[in-house]
């Protein structure tokens, strides 16, 4: 039986942000921290695993594909399932676990089987215990300001990168890759295992409080009993809206990627190893800014501005880079690229709620997610393929302005035909949905 609230809260008045919600999203940004630490790890310690091993770089960063496709899977397949029958902090909990097993396994791999088997290992897990999860618990626990609570966690993410571009370049020089890897496996004890048992509780009423902005049931007892609200997962997967959107995160994520080439492509452009890990730092420590402002947008002016304004910096990130030659540009155009990262943290849950609705969120925003690690599964090895074929990154860069265009059409065309899809679903569930109920820019 659920608790009673404490503090108790008029049924009829919106539930307050409290001390636990607000830990709940402190735990949240914790996990996003570790998931942008080992995303942007690659570019620091493949170079010198495939000097170790004896191979090529594209063989290494095969490993960093496998971790995305594995990724992928797990998003779609396992997530869902392990999410109905667990919840999400137990979730995290083993996943976790999972993450610290598989980098001190890579920490100790003699050869590239080995580090393929872990990297798939990693990405069955790394996405349950990060991005997946910190969606979700902010969903479930705000009904009110997503769009900010979200900006507010991915952005503390970039805190991530910001240390890693400083700590990593030092501790791959004094203790190897392998060392490397074993401080990774440490640093996620403290920021995923370590706040899933503090901080993270998978549903507000497991602790006898409401989602923060949400009537009690005694408010609409009047109102008729119609279920949950939203369109059903299964006529949901069957909308070309969710293919849109799938599409859409396919080809925006394969320009992401290019964030596990920064370093080369720094290289490429005249910056020494320590500036560009100033790079690193640079971009990460933007991403906090500009996701906050991101999310502040989405909760202002709709998810539609958010959308474009994210698109378009990377767009014009993708230009610059191209262009440029020397450290100041290569800044402007980092700067740039930080501005784009919020589409897969803070626009796209709130595209999936506004398209499909509470009904099955997380069952319908789980498959949608899994659209981003393939995207950067299939980006990091074009990125690499396209500068072994022709000795720069700039074609690479010219075409990923053009796909980002491309995938900006997609997602806003979901964007634009998502309220009427909805309501003539919810029209034929007795739902109640109208156009009306939608945001302005919708």
């Amino acid at each position: 039986m659920t608790a009673a609230l404490a503090p108790a809260v008029p049924a009829d008045q919106p539930a307050p942000v409290t001390r636990r919600h607000l830990l709940v999203v402190a735990g949240a940004a914790s996990l996003m921290v570790f998931g942008s630490s080992i995303f942007l790890s690659a570019g620091f310690v493949n170079p010198h695993i495939a000097r170790d091993f004896g191979v090529g770089i594209g063989q290494v960063m095969l490993y960093n594909s496998i971790m995305m496709l594995a990724g992928a899977v797990s998003t779609m397949v396992i997530g869902p399932l392990l999410l109905r029958r667990l919840g999400t902090r137990p979730t995290v909990l083993l996943a976790g676990a999972g993450v610290v097993l598989a980098l001190l396994g890579v920490s100790v791999a003699p050869g590239l089987a080995v580090l393929y088997a872990l990297a798939a290992l990693l990405g069955l897990a790394f996405v349950l215990c990060t991005s997946l999860a910190a969606t979700l618990l902010i969903n479930t626990w705000f009904e009110a300001r997503r769009g900010t609570m979200l900006g507010i966690v991915f952005s503390i993410s970039g805190l991530g990168g910001v240390l890693l571009g400083l700590a990593m370049p030092p501790i791959v020089g004094a203790v190897g890759w392998r060392g490397a890897f074993v401080v990774l496996a440490g640093f996620a004890v403290l920021t995923v295992l370590l706040p899933g048992l503090l901080l993270i509780r998978s549903q507000p009423a497991d602790v006898g409080l409401r989602p923060a902005g949400a009537l009690g049931e005694e408010a609409t007892a009047d109102q008729p009993a119609v279920g949950v609200p939203g369109v059903p997962r299964g006529r949901a997967f069957r909308s070309l809206q969710l293919g849109a959107l799938a599409l859409g995160m396919v080809l925006y994520h394969m320009v992401q990627a290019i964030q596990q080439h920064t370093m080369p492509l720094y290289a490429e452009r005249g910056v020494d190893g320590v500036a560009a890990g100033s790079l690193v730092s640079l971009m990460s420590l933007c991403v906090v800014g500009a996701t906050l402002a991101v999310g502040a947008i989405a909760d202002r002016f709709g998810i539609g501005t958010a959308l474009w304004a994210s698109a378009l910096a990377q767009t014009l990130a993708m230009t610059v880079l191209w262009l440029a030659q020397g450290y100041l540009p290569l800044a402007v155009g980092t700067v740039l690229l930080s501005m784009s990262t919020a589409v897969a943290g803070v626009c796209l849950p709130l595209i999936v709620m506004l398209a499909f609705g509470p009904r099955d969120f997380a069952a319908i925003l789980s498959p949608v997610m899994g659209a981003i690690p393939i995207g950067l599964a299939l980006g990091t090895p074009l990125w690499g393929t396209i500068k072994d074929a022709t000795g720069s990154y700039a074609p690479a860069l010219a075409g990923a302005a053009v796909v980002t265009l491309v995938a900006l059409g997609c997602l806003h065309w979901a964007i634009r035909t998502a309220p009427a899809f909805r309501a003539r679903v919810e029209r034929e569930l007795d739902q109640g949905y109208t156009l009306e109920d939608a945001p302005a820019d919708a």
